[in-house]
């Protein structure tokens, strides 16, 4: 009688190991797209960036002979940093596209990457007034910074369609 359980017990073992080997090969080929489509995301997310940086140095190179000519360092300071956040944030848009998080306050729900984003924007403008000797420039050289990629891909994104 013994024996007969222990061979039962073998027997289903062997069943459960084999559902538990296809269970864990499904898990990694499910992963192994996860990782090549973010890859891929990534990949785009950059080319993007480069594209929009090609467009955007006009408007950066204007803005910063024109801070440079009025003696305006904090508002350069600024700029550089705006521009440094929107690249981050890019690239941010592009890792949190499928793995997007819900932060929940109570009835209110947030994504957590849109809300991270958000508050490195913050953290940007507040490191831009906190290095800048005169904070109104140093915040408005990082307002023009982010808001040149913004007007970048308004105005010349129609011709990145795929």
């Amino acid at each position: 009688m013994r024996a007969e359980m222990t061979e039962k017990f073998r027997k289903s073992r062997s069943k459960m190991s084999a559902r538990l080997k296809k269970r864990i090969i499904n898990k990694s080929s499910r992963q192994g797209y996860r990782n090549n489509r973010r890859i891929e995301l990534i990949k785009i997310a950059l080319d993007l960036v480069s594209k929009i940086l090609k467009y955007n140095v006009l408007f950066i190179v204007s803005e910063f002979v024109a801070f440079a000519y009025f003696e305006k360092f904090d508002a350069i300071i600024g700029l550089l940093l705006g521009t440094l956040a929107m690249t981050i944030g890019i690239v941010s848009i592009a890792l949190s596209y499928e793995n997007y998080g819900i932060i929940s306050f109570g009835k209110l729900k947030i994504p957590r990457m849109y809300f991270l984003r958000y508050a490195f924007y913050a953290a940007t403008f507040l490191s831009s007034a906190l290095v800048s000797d005169e904070k109104l420039w140093g915040i408005l050289g990082t307002f023009l910074g982010m808001l040149n990629f913004k007007i970048v891909i308004f105005s010349f994104g129609w011709r990145w369609r795929r």
